[in-house]
């Protein structure tokens, strides 16, 4: 009995949790990287030099599985207060596992093995690792404000007209991923994973102390 119920709850969860559509959005995500990376935009420039800069379309598409992430999150709310009592960083975790495991495996389907089609992943590795943390100390409903307000940041100031580059902060701009920009994608998923699993178990076994 205790099986099935397990079961069921289980199965609300990862419905609740939109498991499915995540990782089918991130799929998608992944496997449009060869068409996107032709894809420039022109915004305005803040940093010094021309007026208006090219910033590549991967930087806006990058915010998808963020943004996706954090809104399925907050209509789950119910269900992990139920699951409050089991180890929800497996849950969550589970959960981020969820975006970054198709989006590889489209990142690999979409074409060649060339290190460019994954500056896609990088940026949408790096982004919710940002979201994450955004998550962690704020509400739902305004955490993709943390990665967004980044992506901004960079496509208006990340130029560096005079060295006739980006700056090292900037690296969303780059389409040939460096060790650097790895290094720091790497740094901000692992940090903003770890610290997500951890705060929103607390969090909620708070909620479920108070709730008796």
């Amino acid at each position: 009995m205790r099986g099935k119920v397990a079961r069921r709850i289980m199965r609300f969860w990862i419905k609740s949790r939109g498991i499915g559509e995540m990782a089918l959005c991130s799929l998608l995500v992944g496997l449009s990287t060869p068409i996107i990376l032709s894809f420039q935009l022109t915004l305005p420039n803040l940093n010094g030099g021309p007026l208006f800069a090219q910033v590549p379309g991967t930087i806006l598409l990058s915010l998808v599985p963020s943004i996706l992430f954090s809104y399925l999150y907050e209509k789950s709310n119910l269900i992990n207060w139920i699951l409050t009592r089991r180890k929800l960083w497996l849950l969550e975790l589970s959960a981020i596992l969820a975006i970054v495991a198709p989006m590889t495996l489209g990142v690999l389907v979409s074409g060649t093995f060339s290190i460019l089609n994954w500056e896609l992943f990088r940026d949408s590795a790096f982004l919710l690792g940002l979201e994450l943390v955004g998550l962690t100390l704020t509400a739902p409903r305004i955490a993709s404000l943390v990665p967004a307000t980044w992506v901004l940041v960079v496509a208006l100031f990340g130029h560096d007209f005079q060295n006739g580059g980006f700056h090292q902060w900037a690296f969303l701009l780059e389409q040939d991923p460096t060790q650097s920009s790895w290094l720091i994608t790497t740094i901000s998923f692992v940090l903003g994973a770890a610290v997500f699993t951890s705060q929103s178990r607390q969090k909620r076994y708070k909620i479920s102390n108070n709730s008796k």
